[in-house]
């Protein structure tokens, strides 16, 4: 224990952040307390009225201010948790930026669909930004580029490859993309995802359960079989839609984006639900 004259306006940030995370985190975390301090700081002086050990604020990585329960302070965290990354990203810089990069790797890459530059965009943006991958991704959906939903997204020891779909056909907490555990696991205990398997009308390719048609699905030149460039970019289309829910250690009403977040780095753990994703469709498709 070393004690030790703390000035007030003081933030303190753990230094195993750095290594335990990125300097975008850190920098994120050090804007969010920014906000506390422009924002919240006379809701905590009153608090201090009647709670003489309110000396500071004491925030977790994951979100939620530690020791207090109280709602409306749960707000509050939402609030920083939410204005740092836009605070970090301007959106008008933000887009500028992102639409530069995506002209730039679509000519060097030599393709059309902004699919296949996607994470190399992002991950430059968060270079330029200081932010982590996971907040240039959130912030790509944000302003708009929902082809980012379907990058960086690890499962069963690697990553999926990038893919796209309908604006708007996928929530928040729904997937295409799930492990073969699950899919196993699934397929035994819903009888309407059973029941589609054995029909030998879905495969499993690439952790997504897809048609089975040629339009879809081929085999490349190593016998593998894949799914095709008009699959990945129609995933509405020919994908069978899973529904995550978190299952402990983050609360779902701020953290959103927990869902988004199924990179390598990731330590949160979901349950899956089978959800046909039929309702979408239009009828003819049904």
């Amino acid at each position: 224990m070393v004690q030790t004259h703390v000035d007030a306006k003081t933030i303190f940030v753990d230094p195993k952040a750095y290594f335990l995370r990125n300097l975008g985190s850190v920098n994120n975390t050090i804007i969010h307390e920014c906000v506390h301090w422009a924002l919240h700081r006379k809701a905590f002086e009153l608090q201090r009225l009647y709670n003489s050990s309110a000396t500071k604020i004491k925030c977790q990585v994951v979100g939620g201010i530690k020791d207090s329960n109280r709602d409306a302070t749960d707000w509050m965290e939402w609030q920083a948790n939410v204005l740092a990354p836009r605070i970090q990203m301007p959106i008008s810089t933000f887009k500028e930026k992102a639409f530069e990069l995506i002209k730039k790797y679509k000519q060097s890459l030599q393709t059309e669909e902004i699919i296949d530059v996607m994470e190399p965009v992002i991950d430059e943006l968060a270079l330029f930004f200081s932010v982590s991958r996971l907040a240039a991704k959130i912030r790509m959906i944000d302003v708009g580029y929902e082809e980012a939903i379907g990058t960086f997204t690890y499962i069963d020891g690697h990553y999926v490859r990038p893919h796209c779909f309908k604006k708007g056909f996928l929530k928040r907490n729904q997937t295409f993309s799930i492990s073969a555990i699950d899919a196993a696991i699934q397929s035994l205990i819903d009888s309407q995802l059973s029941a589609l398997i054995k029909s030998g009308n879905y495969i499993y390719v690439d952790s997504h359960f897809v048609l089975r048609d040629p339009k879809y699905v081929i085999r490349d030149e190593n016998g593998n079989t894949i799914l095709t460039d008009y699959a990945r970019t129609h995933m509405e289309e020919c994908c069978l839609v899973f529904e995550l829910s978190i299952k402990s250690g983050f609360k779902e009403r701020y953290h959103s984006e927990c869902f988004l977040n199924r990179d390598k780095g990731s330590n949160i753990d979901f349950d899956l639900k089978f959800n046909n994703g039929f309702q979408y469709a239009s009828e003819e498709k049904r």
